[in-house]
């Protein structure tokens, strides 16, 4: 297999690949390198070019399309709904009852706060209070004598050797 060449039918010249660079280099620098760029400009191009361009330009200035935020036909909407809000809630409290704090169970609002339904520390309690209020709890605390407390807890715990400690 060796011996058997493909032949293309190509040849090239003896020492071209030798001298290739040089000869490429030359008549690059001769051809590429031109004297002027080849673009032209016509007389007094530029001094006409600001009133071409102006003329070209449009300057009327169109009305632009305005868009309301609140149309006519949305607020027709909310007034609609919130009459009928209104009317509902009037049908549906006709009898006149009102919750008040005074008509709520105690054990709901205790349950509610056990629950963890409202958050709140003991802070936030104190702040809700008056003065007059804050004073009666405190003197609340002071009408229990050491040996009621003491009774209480004889009654209470089984175990007296906490009470010996």
């Amino acid at each position: 297999m060796k011996d058997k060449k493909q032949n293309s039918g190509f040849n090239t010249p003896k020492k071209y690949f030798e001298d290739f660079e040089d000869r490429l280099f030359h008549k690059l620098r001769e051809n590429l390198i031109l004297k002027e760029s080849g673009f032209t400009t016509p007389k007094e191009y530029f001094d006409q070019l600001d009133s071409s361009i102006l003329k070209n330009t449009d300057t009327t200035v169109h009305p632009s399309k305005v868009i309301q935020l609140f149309s006519k036909r949305t607020l027709a909407y909310a007034i609609t709904i919130a009459a009928c809000a209104t009317l509902i809630v009037s049908i549906t409290n006709r009898n006149g009852f009102v919750n008040t704090i005074g008509n709520i169970e105690l054990t709901s609002i205790e349950s509610y706060i056990e629950e963890g339904n409202l958050d709140m520390d003991s802070y936030d309690i104190v702040s809700l209070l008056r003065n007059e209020e804050l004073i009666n709890i405190i003197s609340e605390k002071e009408y229990i004598s050491e040996s009621v407390i003491e009774d209480y807890l004889i009654e209470q715990i089984e175990d007296t050797s906490i009470l010996i400690e």
